[in-house]
């Protein structure tokens, strides 16, 4: 596997273990369920990172204002390209992120489960106007097309390029550190503490309080990711039947209580950290000197 798609693939391994399936204590003191999707809202940002990751967060490996300010820095890119092209072009504010496990509450979870095989209303969010969009219809027809040449050159169809795929090659492959033959081997050495963090017994034993807990309530599984993979029975694919949506709902009711009631995302954001920490003794040296070279406000 390529080294960035292993490391992506690592990365949401670590996120669904310790970071999604985060329960958020439900204050509702009716037994029935009142989700409104109207009232619901944007994710709240993630938790403090760990000594790990506070370092890695500097240089765009993990994070929301990782995202926020690479998509910031391309429409800066976007937009002086384009005014070089002899055309405006207003930057886009980032697009709303909409994380919805930070409202995976004991509400939620008894009408919609996981979300998996129920049917979730997506959040009411209202778009600002966008000055490009008038600024496009009031262009001829000739000059339109003069615009979109130069905002996307698809002359190469392997490397479009264009203002917009030169921003987005600026900012996602040229500034990657994870690329950079100097910090190959740290990267390589990360890659390794992921896998073998997953595996260690201290974050089994985190989830012992919780795995008894569900046992108690009739399920025999050992985390939340397998409390959530039980739902497919093994399977690519599964027929959604109000069975099998009861199935999940009542499966993420029991592990969100199960979760609450054992402070379930304490125990495995300790026992992570510990190991965090861990790695950053044993890196410290290289950690700095990427954030020295690599650090999202270094430019």
């Amino acid at each position: 596997m390529p080294h960035r798609a292993r490391a992506g693939v690592l990365a949401a391994m670590l996120a669904v273990l310790v970071g999604a399936c985060s329960p958020q204590p439900d204050t509702a003191e009716t037994a029935g369920p009142s989700v409104s999707p109207t009232t619901r809202t944007a994710a709240q940002g993630p938790r403090p990172p760990g000594p790990l990751f506070s370092y890695l967060q500097q240089v765009g490996a993990d994070g929301e204002a990782d995202r926020v300010e690479r998509e910031k820095r391309v429409e800066e890119l976007v937009a002086a390209c384009m005014a070089d092209e002899g055309f405006e072009y207003w930057p886009r504010g980032p697009a709303p992120e909409w994380d919805e496990w930070e409202q995976f509450t004991l509400e939620y979870a008894q009408q919609y489960g996981y979300g998996s095989t129920t049917t979730v209303p997506p959040p009411d969010t209202t778009e600002p106007a966008d000055p490009n969009e008038e600024y496009l219809e009031s262009l001829s027809s000739s000059a339109r097309t003069a615009y979109d040449q130069a905002m996307w050159d698809f002359s190469d169809p392997e490397n479009p390029g264009g203002c917009a795929g030169d921003a987005q090659t600026t900012v996602y492959q040229d500034g990657r550190w994870e690329e950079d033959p100097a910090f190959a081997e740290l990267h390589a050495q990360y890659e390794t503490w992921l896998f073998a963090m997953l595996e260690d017994p201290r974050m089994t034993e985190a989830a012992t309080e919780w795995s008894a807990c569900m046992a108690d309530a009739g399920y025999d599984v050992a985390t939340p990711s397998d409390a959530q993979e039980s739902l497919s029975g093994g399977s690519s694919g599964v027929i959604i039947t109000p069975e099998v949506q009861k199935r999940e709902i009542d499966t993420a009711v029991a592990d969100l209580t199960c979760q609450i009631e054992t402070d379930y995302q304490t125990s495995m954001l300790a026992a992570q950290h510990v190991m965090e920490q861990e790695f950053v003794d044993a890196h410290r040296e290289e950690l700095e000197a990427l954030v020295e070279a690599y650090a999202l406000d270094a430019g």
